[in-house]
């Protein structure tokens, strides 16, 4: 896959989940929007980190899904996407930003190899009482505390290990 294709690839997975958590009510879409100015900018840095990692591992294919959640998700929080429109919203308590990195994390590591989401595993996760306690520390974390993208990796990786059974983390990356 080329530089750009992968940039393309990550943009519409970053507009497609944005647009699943509106439609689902756990992200503000009247208040909030994805800035297109910088998902490209977030997309372009995810892919120069994409290839920095790739050299640096000596990985010659595919990274697999739980690095690319780890990128992605630190490359949300360093450029934060989802902004209030025309800047009239309250950013108290603002949290679009972080729940858009960590959803869109959980997606790519919900992909099975035939590159369609595991609906049913995502839901099982989330569904779990402990979830609401996890995502709220996971915000924590992402909104507090120092991180890198290859420990949001880790994180995702963990998740995609020993959470989603039915997928497989090195067939789904980019």
């Amino acid at each position: 896959m080329s530089y750009n294709e992968i940039k393309i690839k990550r943009a519409r997975s970053l507009v497609y989940m944005a647009r699943e958590l509106v439609k689902s009510g756990i992200l503000d879409g009247e208040n909030y929007t994805l800035n297109a100015d910088i998902v490209s900018e977030l997309v372009e840095h995810y892919a120069q980190d994409l290839a920095n990692l790739k050299s640096r591992y000596r990985i010659s294919g595919r990274a697999n899904s739980a690095k690319v959640a780890g990128l992605m998700a630190s490359a949300i929080m360093r450029y934060r996407p989802w902004l209030p429109i025309d800047g009239k919203a309250i950013l108290n308590n603002h949290d679009g930003n972080e729940t858009l990195a960590i959803f869109h994390g959980l997606a790519l590591c919900a992909i099975r190899s035939d590159g369609e989401i595991s609906q049913e595993e995502l839901r099982k996760f989330i569904n779990n009482p402990a979830f609401e306690e996890w995502l709220c520390r996971f915000k924590y974390l992402l909104r507090n505390r120092n991180h890198t993208s290859e420990s949001l990796a880790f994180v995702f990786d963990t998740i995609g290990s020993f959470v989603f059974y039915g997928v497989d983390l090195e067939r789904s990356g980019d």
